[in-house]
């Protein structure tokens, strides 16, 4: 019975003890300094992604700015609307900050709602129709 008991022991201590995996069997060497050799020094890079913008404001006559479009950096077609009108420039909004635009636009009390109606009231009255 003793010899039994024993055979059981050991086959649990076994399984209950770890094997020693920290060794690299082909050098001697152990896991952690094998692993602290970096194969390759450099770095990942990171690319600095451009902001994208989209226009919210009213459409210009003419064809030259449409509401939602979309834009890489602010467009240089229309430096002469931004020169008589330069609170369109508050219109073009970073992609990050779409949604809660649009939704403070439709509030009256906003600043948003303020710039677009302000905008909108330029354009109807023609403020960018001469020289453009």
């Amino acid at each position: 019975m003793q010899e039994t008991t024993d055979k059981i022991n050991e086959n649990v201590v076994k399984d209950v003890v770890p094997t020693d995996t920290s060794t690299n069997r082909n050098s001697g060497q152990s896991k952690n300094k094998a692993d602290t050799t970096k194969k390759d020094d450099k770095k990942p890079v990171r690319v600095k992604q451009k902001q994208v913008f989209m226009y919210l404001g009213p459409n210009i006559p003419g064809g030259l700015l449409f509401k939602g479009g979309l834009y890489k950096e602010m467009p240089e077609h229309l430096e002469s609307v931004f020169e008589k009108l330069p609170e369109i420039k508050e219109l073009f909004i970073g992609k990050d900050d779409i949604v809660a635009f649009k939704k403070n636009i439709e509030n009256q009390g906003s600043e948003a709602y303020r710039i677009y109606q302000y905008v909108a009231t330029r354009i109807r009255e023609g403020a960018l129709k001469n020289g453009l």
